[in-house]
């Protein structure tokens, strides 16, 4: 799948945000071709799954805030451009 082309065909009919869910390599793929503005991060306590997480850290954003979620941390912030 070809994601810089889906987004692009999204923004041409007024999509201009998605929610991407799916699990870390699915994060991983948007994250590798600089395609995030906004990321929110959010740590459950308990790890399901292999993998060994999202590239994406506090370091790479910018205006972040942090906040918990029931049990969950979250870290919310805009990704800084390379």
């Amino acid at each position: 799948l070809d994601l810089e082309k889906m987004l692009f065909k999204l923004g041409s009919i007024g999509i201009t945000s998605v929610l991407v869910e799916g699990g870390i390599e699915v994060a991983d793929s948007f994250l590798r071709n600089n395609l995030v503005d906004k990321a929110i991060i959010i740590t459950a306590p308990l790890k399901v799954g292999g993998g060994k997480g999202v590239r994406l850290k506090e370091k790479d954003l910018n205006n972040i805030s942090r906040y918990t979620l029931g049990a969950d941390k979250v870290i919310e912030g805009y990704a800084r451009q390379n």
